[in-house]
């Protein structure tokens, strides 16, 4: 058996291809071995800058439930300062006449102990972490199968009581001790669907092509997936973490 060896996880890739709009509505934060990925949704008023306020307070607070809160304060202060900026204006009443619908958005954080030897991660939605060896698959969570993917996840909303908020994280405990190349991927539910629905030589494959292929080449393999019906037409969102 091989001895634990210490290792130090960090952020090594960040893909992004934008769908809904120029930046698209996922966003990530990251700080002191931990990282989260948001997907706001589109349907909401503001679902990037809400998905934005729960990324950054995730990765700052030990306590999801606190994470939550501290997320709804913060965004709502925002609200409020472009609320006096646009006073008066037409864009003011569009602004309110949107926000009365509200903003929702999926949540994944991952923590990685100190040593590397294990994570924890908590999730809300259908945004997956992968956990592999090199690039052979080890597991994923919330989601393992690409059926299980559907039109109505569950979401975190920007306010208590909003409809369709569900404000209920589940959790894993992972260990990484006994991985030889163990890397940790956090990806938007279009893309991790695309990698789900294949296996073996094929998601080796693809995890290769993912790791190093340039943003024109991301951007045509998506275009071609999209057209085949092997990729659903949203934002693609992947963060690696990896000693």
């Amino acid at each position: 058996m091989r001895s634990f060896q210490p290792r130090s996880f960090a952020l090594r890739r960040v893909i992004s291809i934008p769908h809904h709009g120029l930046e698209g509505e996922d966003r990530w934060a990251g700080r002191a071995g931990a990282w989260a990925l948001c997907d706001g949704a589109s349907e909401g008023y503001d679902g990037a800058g809400w998905a934005r306020s729960l990324a950054r307070s995730l990765v700052s607070t030990n306590s999801t439930y606190s994470a939550v809160q501290q997320a709804r304060t913060s965004y709502m202060a925002s609200r409020s300062s472009l609320q006096g900026q646009l006073a008066g204006t037409d864009q003011d009443w569009l602004r309110e006449r949107g926000a009365a619908r509200g903003s929702w958005s999926t949540a994944l954080l991952v923590r990685v102990s100190r040593l590397g030897g294990f994570l924890r991660a908590e999730a809300c939605g259908d945004t997956v972490l992968f956990v592999r060896d090199g690039f052979d698959p080890v597991c994923s969570f919330p989601i393992d199968d690409a059926d299980a993917f559907n039109q109505s996840p569950a979401l975190i909303a920007d306010r208590d009581g909003n409809d369709r908020g569900e404000d209920v994280f589940s959790s894993v405990t992972i260990m990484l001790g006994g991985l030889r190349r163990p890397s940790l991927v956090l990806a938007s539910d279009a893309l991790a669907a695309c990698v789900l629905a294949v296996h073996g030589a094929e998601r080796r494959a693809l995890w290769a092509f993912l790791a190093t292929a340039d943003t024109p080449a991301l951007q045509s393999w998506a275009a071609s997936e999209h057209a085949g019906g092997r990729l659903r037409a949203d934002d693609l969102t992947m963060l690696v973490l990896a000693p």
